[in-house]
Formats: structure tokens, C-alpha cells, sequence
């Protein structure tokens, strides 16, 4: 396999290809609020902040992500609003707003807040998971995290073994409220790792 290569911030060049790989990775809680692939697209591309990511390259190709919050920003958080009202209208991207606005998360104090793992999946199964997870590992320790936070399907199970073969531990399941039924799972994980050393 080509060599990859982490870094901490997506080039510009690769914004359209982490849209795509954004969309495909969670499609399913996305498609059933924004249903149009071209629409909800756009969207994820207008909405990315390049320097919230640790990113993989494999030559000139974006082979994963790991997004997250960060000083009150979230890599998938720029102008979304503006976004859904240019591309759905008023009507439309206020309803698409509101349903969105009930998976918002916050980090706590001290605490890195992911914003989405996902790898190619014509590359998966060949350790870039555990390579992000790694990077992202030295990243909240740079900068004294004390934990790192994120949520998994509870129907993603290849997911929730990766991220317990990195130290992260369930804390809890919650049930999606009816409203948030609308993705294809009822439930979410609510899994944390402790940062050795962290300040924050």
C-alpha cells in the first residue's frame, strides 16, 4: 500500500473530496434530514473548517478524516446555516435547521469533542482508523485535553471495536428522541478516553 501521510488541517485542493467522503461516511443520519445528495453536499462543503481535522493522504487522494471542536468551532460547523437557506430556501432550511440542531453537541470543559471519523471505504481495514485515532491521541495531549469525547451508532459495532481498541470506554446509551428517529438507528454511545497529562 502507498505510504500515508497525517497532518493536522485539510488542503484546500481536498475540500470537495472530504465532502464525499463526510457524506458517504454518515449518510445515514444526514440523507434522511437533507435527502438530495448534490443539496446536502454542498452543503457539508460550504460548512467544513479545513484546520479542525487531522487528515490522511495516500499520493494525492484524501483517504480519511477525523474532524473535531475546537475554540468554539467544529470542522463541519462554518456558515451552515447560510448554507441550508442558499441551497433549500427559507421554509425548507429553517425545518432542515431545526432537525439538525437536535444532534448539536458541546464539548465540556477540558474536553475534545469529535466531529466525525471517516475513512474511504475501499480502504478500510487497513489501520488508517487506528492511525487518525493516534494523530488525534497526539493532538488533545499538545494541547492539555484532559479527555476526548465522541457518540457511535449503536448499530456501528465495527466502529465501537475500533474506538475500544484505543482506550475509549462507554460511558452510556441514550435512545434518540422521536424526533431524531428519522436516521435508520435508535440509539447512540457515548464513549470518552482520559488524556495523560492534560491541563485544560
Amino acid at each position: 500500500m502507498t505510504t500515508i501521510h497525517y497532518q493536522l488541517g485539510l488542503p484546500e485542493h481536498l475540500r470537495t473530496q472530504a465532502a464525499l467522503l463526510y457524506d458517504d461516511a454518515f449518510r445515514q443520519k444526514l440523507q434522511p434530514i437533507i435527502p438530495d445528495d448534490e443539496i446536502r453536499r454542498a452543503i457539508i462543503h460550504h460548512a467544513i473548517c479545513p484546520d479542525l481535522a487531522i487528515v490522511a493522504i495516500m499520493g494525492s487522494e484524501l483517504a480519511g478524516l477525523a474532524g473535531f471542536h475546537d475554540a468554539g468551532r467544529s470542522f463541519t460547523g462554518r456558515g451552515s446555516a447560510q448554507a441550508l437557506m442558499r441551497n433549500l430556501g427559507w421554509v425548507r432550511g429553517l425545518g432542515t435547521l431545526l432537525l439538525l440542531s437536535l444532534y448539536k453537541r458541546r464539548p465540556r470543559g477540558g474536553e475534545l469533542l469529535m466531529d466525525g471519523i471517516a475513512v474511504c471505504r475501499e480502504l478500510r481495514g487497513q489501520g488508517i482508523g487506528s492511525g487518525l485515532l493516534t494523530h488525534l491521541d497526539q493532538y488533545a495531549c499538545e494541547r492539555g485535553y484532559r479527555q476526548i469525547r465522541l457518540d457511535v451508532a449503536e448499530t456501528n459495532t465495527s466502529a465501537r471495536r475500533l474506538y475500544e481498541r484505543h482506550g475509549f470506554v462507554a460511558v452510556r446509551t441514550k435512545p434518540l428522541s422521536p424526533l431524531q428517529r428519522v436516521m435508520a438507528f435508535d440509539a447512540a454511545t457515548t464513549m470518552v478516553k482520559s488524556v495523560p497529562g492534560g491541563s485544560r
